[in-house]
């Protein structure tokens, strides 16, 4: 089994799930739902294609820096003479390295080389939260246990417009 390794950082992220239009919370770490959806942006998928190769990833975390809860609130105007407040929860300053498993190593270097040069903008959860991402990855053939007690963060490929703690 191979493994791509991938450092999430940003200054903000947001991995919703169960979430409702007046109230969108976020999990205190990345959902899969949310790095298939990554990755697939930056493979250039679109909506109404198959993400089963991509679903079939075994996937893991582990939680370098926690990040704080945010709370925000935004004005939302229903019509010209209503509006409302809804809020929104983010993550600040966390950072994450997940471990993407799979049997296919030339499939995991398309998805390393898709990641350093994705088609469509890469986002940590929520499309506003774009800026400063960094996604370093790297690659090793040893599984899971060794990729996330041996890695740091200085092996790793380093994306443009990285940001780092």
């Amino acid at each position: 089994m191979s493994t791509l390794l991938l450092r999430l950082a940003a200054p903000l992220q947001a991995w919703g799930i169960n979430s409702k239009f007046d109230i969108r919370k976020t999990e205190r770490e990345p959902s899969k739902s949310g790095v298939v959806g990554l990755l697939a942006a930056a493979l250039g998928r679109r909506r109404d294609e198959s993400l089963d190769d991509l679903a079939a990833l075994k996937f893991g975390i582990r939680s370098d820096k926690e990040g704080e809860l945010l709370k925000d609130f935004h004005m939302v105007l229903k019509d010209k003479k209503t509006s409302y407040v809804t809020t929104r929860y983010y993550l600040a300053d966390a950072i994450f390295l997940v471990g993407l498993e799979s049997q296919d190593e030339n499939f995991l270097k398309m998805l390393d080389e898709a990641l350093q040069a994705p088609v469509f903008p890469l986002f940590l959860g929520k499309t506003l939260l774009s800026s400063n991402l960094t996604v370093i990855t790297g690659n090793t053939t040893n599984g899971f246990a060794y990729s996330f007690a041996r890695r740091t963060v200085a092996s790793f490929k380093m994306g443009a417009g990285a940001y780092q703690t």
